[in-house]
């Protein structure tokens, strides 16, 4: 394979369970970071204070994603609010939305993988992965230094 070529493999589970639980872990994510949230008709907005429009999110979680102009007008007033950017992330991916006619670009379409941790851990074959249980008592502070090196970001806390 040439350095210019890339082969994309796409794969999708169609599991329902493994998608809601996916999504579920990925808005609990967002809920615990978020300094403020607003719930829509099947839709969810987190505010952060990090400077992101990946950590300030409306997740959209509707089936018919062709009128979206009061959803957008609902969560663009919830994070003006804040005065952050944000991003409206559409749980699970179509392609069948308006929401180029509201003013919206593709930024980025991420794969994700999911792990049931109640399971015993895969034997890693990386040194740089520490996968550590933290005590019931710990604020979670230390964690905001990979968030922001993750979402490439800065600030927070």
């Amino acid at each position: 394979m040439s350095e210019n070529t890339m082969t994309k493999i796409n794969i999708e589970i169609h599991d329902e369970k493994i998608t809601d639980r996916g999504i579920n872990a990925i808005i609990d994510f967002y809920h615990t970071l978020a300094i403020d949230e607003q719930s829509f008709p099947q839709a969810m907005a987190f505010a952060t204070r990090i400077n992101s429009p990946f950590l300030n999110v409306l997740f959209d979680l509707r089936t018919d994603r062709t009128n979206s102009t009061d959803l957008a007008n609902g969560a663009t007033a919830f994070f003006n609010k804040h005065q952050v950017p944000w991003g409206w992330f559409i749980i699970p991916a179509c392609s069948k939305h308006n929401l180029v006619q509201q003013g919206f670009t593709l930024l980025e379409e991420a794969p994700a993988m999911y792990f049931n941790l109640s399971n015993p851990l895969p034997n890693l074959r990386s040194n740089f992965i520490t996968i550590q249980e933290l005590p019931e008592n710990d604020d979670l502070s230390l964690w905001i230094q990979p968030i922001n090196e993750g979402f490439q970001t800065k600030g927070g806390g």
